[in-house]
């Protein structure tokens, strides 16, 4: 069986008068489409953000490709491949596609001089990898919401990531954007693992694999999504799954 991309085990996180993450653990495989589900509140944002490094557990342990790490900022995820997509997109506006891409991590032919043309190139290289057919030049400020997250998908992509982490990716698109995405993520998975973090259950039928149920603060329920759809074996995750 191939090595688990990820693995976390036994996570605990606790802010004041909160006990946020008890005892989370789970564990992903490259290929992979995994579904994060609960309602606000359950914990949910709380280990993705443990995931990035913008909060460090108080106890337990991330295995990344089989090795024990710590994860201290979202510098280091991304060093490792592990790039978080929120539902607030972090785009500038008045910038580029092919500005958005790299920004930060332009290609210089010198000091201070960027090499247009190997940084359109590149971004040009990414955009068709999700399908993007814009203009690398064109100003994110004149594209759709689900373009838009094209371009975070291609910025994810151009970081080297292993691991794809999306904060309900399709929750301001309609019916018709919202098909993009799912195919887009569906063939990303290809070589890509996935994490999607979302209220839609469709959708979570739809495209995962598997399914992980979070109530205040510990994952209740992790299983095969067509298994945890049918049969789920907690009656809190029945009652989610069935409105």
């Amino acid at each position: 069986m191939e090595q688990e991309l990820l693995v976390m085990k036994n996570i605990n996180k606790s802010f004041p008068g909160v006990h946020a993450l008890r005892d989370v653990s789970l564990s992903l495989r490259r290929g992979e489409v995994h579904a994060l589900i609960g309602e606000n509140g359950a914990g949910k944002s709380t280990l993705m953000k443990v995931l990035s490094g913008v909060h460090q557990a108080d106890s337990g342990e991330i295995l990344w490709e089989g090795k024990p790490v710590q994860i201290h900022s979202t510098t280091e995820a991304t060093a490792m491949g592990i790039s978080i997509i929120y539902q607030e997109l972090n785009l500038m506006p008045n910038m580029s596609i092919r500005e958005n891409i790299f920004l930060g991590r332009e290609n210089r032919r010198a000091r201070f001089f960027v090499d247009f043309q190997k940084t359109s190139e590149l971004a040009k290289t990414y955009t068709d990898m999700v399908g993007l057919t814009a203009d690398v030049n064109t100003l994110v400020k004149d594209l759709s919401i689900a373009q838009r997250q094209m371009v975070e998908v291609a910025k994810a992509l151009s970081t080297n990531a292993k691991l794809i982490v999306m904060d309900e990716p399709t929750s301001a698109l309609d019916p018709i954007a919202t098909n993009r995405i799912e195919e887009l993520l569906l063939e990303l998975k290809k070589e890509f693992t996935i994490i999607i973090v979302t209220h839609n259950m469709s959708q979570a039928a739809r495209i995962s694999d598997y399914s992980m149920f979070m109530y205040l603060g510990e994952l209740i329920e992790y299983d095969k999504t067509r298994i945890m759809f049918t049969n789920p074996r907690d009656k809190r995750t029945e009652e989610y799954l069935t409105g």
